[in-house]
């Protein structure tokens, strides 16, 4: 719990498992653990709940002039952990939520190339997040993204990502939320 429960808090920790096919080619697959309270600011509830999300994507990177364009195709199944009804408390076990389809096109823009294996640069894109039906989901359009941040190589394995993101994200009754996020990412790579 947190002192002001409709302050708006999420936390990731992710894992993945890269493989560079080819030709701007690559694959991955992982797990995320996510923490986010409230997922409805109006409820007055500050428990984070969490949610298992194993995933699987491809994505693409083609370099054109002094840019990358991204694509990404990710798939991930959502589970999220049991509450009693009121959900302030957590109880036993996970439920299944939905499959959710994510597309992510983004531009890479080089800023400043400090060494041979460490760069600054920007990222500019959006994603659109669309869910399966099943009783938990009433849309099928589940969130869209727009962001634009700044990424940096600390070292040669560890990055620093500060993003700003416009989020419309679907309301569990009819409607979308907007908000307005401010995003910080530590990335590690291990060989």
């Amino acid at each position: 719990h947190f002192i002001n429960p409709n302050t708006q808090f999420q936390l990731a920790f992710r894992s993945h498992i890269h493989r560079v096919i080819g030709n701007g080619w690559e694959t991955s697959a992982g797990m995320c653990l996510f923490l986010s309270r409230p997922n409805e600011p109006e409820s007055g509830v500050g428990l984070a709940i969490p949610e298992l999300r194993p995933h699987a994507e491809l994505a693409y990177r083609q370099n054109i002039k002094f840019l990358t364009l991204e694509h990404r195709v990710r798939t991930e199944a959502r589970y999220f952990h049991f509450t009693n009804s009121a959900k302030t408390e957590l109880e036993r076990g996970y439920y299944f939520g939905a499959i959710r389809f994510r597309y992510l096109l983004q531009a890479i823009i080089p800023i400043w190339k400090m060494d041979e294996r460490r760069s600054m640069r920007t990222k500019i894109g959006g994603e659109i997040l669309l869910n399966t039906r099943n009783k938990y989901v009433h849309h099928s359009l589940d969130q869209v993204r727009i962001h634009a941040g700044w990424n940096m190589d600390i070292l040669p394995t560890l990055n620093l990502e500060l993003v700003y993101l416009y989020q419309l994200q679907q309301k569990s009754t009819e409607g979308y939320f907007k908000r307005d996020i401010l995003r910080v990412n530590l990335f590690q790579k291990i060989n």
